[in-house]
């Protein structure tokens, strides 16, 4: 295993980074969420059996902080991923070598790369989506507008016109993505080439 320090200053920058980033992905998935997320939970003698190991040794990876768990009344369960992770460290021999790394460090930019993406990704995802009811995207008027590169006048004028489908709720009106799409498919011009 490598181990490899990093300057405070980049490890601040990164930790700040990713907590945004963390904050930002909680926020926009929390209502997806199931509540334990598809992870097993174990109890003291599944990883007794599976780390073979005696419960006293269980005991002391628990009292050393190796191994964390969740107590609920007097009974001990682990997460299925803390023990995976806890397996490997006990069976293998570490090695270490130290590095260090600052914030004009290729791995420090590349990192700060990767998570300023990912946060203009999941803010572009925040801002634009759109939930899909029954398979289909509906779009406003604005979002139609930009889509095609018209005014509203004009939308008024293909509404009018019959030339797009709408669906007309109260006073709100909606469009079909598909819709969209296939009036574009249709009047779809190739170049002709004598």
């Amino acid at each position: 295993m490598e181990v490899i320090a990093i300057a405070k200053s980049a490890l601040d920058g990164m930790t700040n980074d990713i907590k945004e980033l963390l904050e930002l992905t909680e926020n926009a998935t929390r209502k997806y969420d199931p509540i334990f997320k598809g992870e097993k939970w174990l109890d003291n003698q599944e990883v007794c059996l599976m780390m073979n190991i005696t419960k006293r040794t269980l005991q002391t990876y628990k009292d050393k902080g190796l191994l964390p768990y969740s107590k609920l009344n007097r009974k001990n369960i682990i997460n299925s991923r803390t023990y995976r992770l806890c397996s490997k460290l006990a069976n293998r021999t570490i090695q270490m070598t130290m590095d260090l790394l600052t914030n004009d460090t290729e791995e420090i930019v590349a990192y700060q790369e990767m998570i300023t993406r990912l946060r203009n990704r999941i803010e572009d995802i925040l801002k634009n989506y759109r939930p899909v009811m029954n398979g289909e995207i509906y779009l406003s008027g604005e979002d139609v507008c930009r889509l095609l590169h018209i005014s509203k006048r004009t939308l008024q004028q293909y509404r009018d016109d019959n030339i797009l489908p709408f669906i007309q709720v109260g006073g709100k009106i909606i469009y079909k993505e598909s819709d969209i799409l296939t009036i574009l498919e249709q009047n779809y011009i190739t170049n002709k080439t004598h």
